[in-house]
């Protein structure tokens, strides 16, 4: 049971889960307000570098790589090794055993149960004056789109902190 939840349980949830958080970041926000995030909060820019890894190849790795996984997990179902005792030859003691279509069901189950907060949270976290999530994804194409960073990072009820004397006291 453990393997099961090993080759299920993990890798996919993790590997969607990253490319959502891509595809937000690169996309939704995009790479010009998380660059003008991090010179805000660092006082220079990222590099070309990184905002092209942010929107192109990382996305496109996790896709391969989830693609890749996908394939091998249906052309060859998950194993298990077991035991078989001894006979004349000595040579295989032990036998890879595939798992029941039940326990590879339950695997899948448990990949659904992981993402299943995604929609979820995006159904119970949308604006009440707008379309949502759907709206952001369809504004985050419009070229001349930038967030006010301070409006982004203030929350009702936060203290700002304009001076570090006034912090530090």
């Amino acid at each position: 049971m453990i393997t099961i939840f090993d080759t299920y349980g993990m890798n996919i949830p993790i590997l969607i889960l990253a490319l959502c958080e891509c595809l937000a970041v690169g996309w939704v926000f995009g790479t010009d307000n998380m660059s003008k995030a991090i010179e805000d909060m660092q006082g220079s820019k990222p590099c070309l570098f990184f905002t092209i890894c942010w929107k192109y190849i990382s996305p496109g790795l996790l896709i391969i790589i989830f693609c890749i996984t996908f394939v091998q997990n249906m052309i060859q179902a998950p194993s298990y090794t077991v035991y078989v005792g001894c006979n004349d030859t000595h040579a295989n003691l032990v036998e890879d055993v595939t798992f029941p279509l039940s326990a590879q069901l339950v695997g899948w189950a448990v990949v659904v149960m992981a993402l299943i907060p995604i929609p979820i949270f995006l159904v119970l976290n949308r604006d009440e004056d707008t379309l949502g999530f759907l709206k952001s994804c369809a504004m985050s194409y419009k070229k001349d789109r930038h967030y006010d960073m301070e409006e982004l990072y203030y929350r009702p009820g936060m203290k700002l902190v304009e001076d570090k004397e006034e912090h530090d006291a």
